[in-house]
């Protein structure tokens, strides 16, 4: 091989590995500055898939269900203790808090849910309430 010859092959060698460089700084800015647009995209197209639809549509009812579940558990503690005193009255009263604080979890995260309007809160069905009132004693969750 002649002198002139490897020059020009080490010259076309280092104008390919110089395109592939430009290219892949093409490619990662196109990356770049796309990034927000098929983001939001593949966020539009996974909110709208149909196990989120469900998933999300279904949780509702889960958390509603779970909130008059706590409610049936406070209604059953308060009737037992009007018959208890002393120690059983104690602990009674205790189990009622602990009830009591869980239902205010779990409508505070019905609440919070509800008002998640670009993700879940798309899926909320029209007879469930659009929020609980933590003061209310009985929750209704379907008309």
């Amino acid at each position: 091989m002649k002198a002139s010859e490897a020059k020009s092959a080490s010259l076309y060698l280092a104008f390919a590995v110089l395109v592939l460089i430009v290219l892949s700084a093409g490619l990662l800015a196109w990356k770049y500055l796309t990034a927000e647009v098929s983001g939001r995209v593949n966020a539009e197209v996974q909110l709208e898939s149909a196990p989120s639809r469900i998933a999300n549509y279904e949780s509702y009812f889960d958390q509603c269900a779970a909130i008059q579940g706590y409610e049936a558990a406070l209604a059953a503690q308060r009737s037992s203790l009007s018959g208890l005193s002393g120690d059983d009255a104690s602990r009674v009263k205790t189990v009622i808090a602990g009830i009591s604080a869980q239902r205010s979890r779990a409508i505070a995260q019905y609440n919070v849910d509800v008002r998640k309007d670009y993700t879940k809160a798309r899926f909320l069905d029209s007879g469930l309430p659009k929020a609980i009132d933590d003061k209310s004693e009985s929750t209704i969750c379907a008309n």
